[in-house]
């Protein structure tokens, strides 16, 4: 193990591999510069309902009704 890149009062964040300062939180890994899968098509499809929850189904549930549904897709 190295410390050439230590820095006092600061942590290793394992996600985002900087140091940063006592109390700052890494919650999402940042993006890779490559695609997983270099020889290899993707289809990204990303999608979205919004509903309404006024129908009732039974007398302590409720029945979800779209009203607007969006999707979207790149390779």
């Amino acid at each position: 193990m190295t410390y050439e890149n230590h820095e006092c009062n600061k942590l290793f964040c394992a996600i985002c591999k900087q140091n940063r300062d006592v109390g700052i939180l890494c919650y999402m890994r940042p993006l890779m510069d490559a695609l997983p899968f270099a020889g290899d098509k993707l289809l990204y499809v990303f999608y979205d309902f919004e509903t309404t929850q006024n129908m009732r189904y039974l007398d302590k549930a409720t029945l979800n009704v779209p009203y607007l549904v969006c999707e979207q897709q790149f390779c």
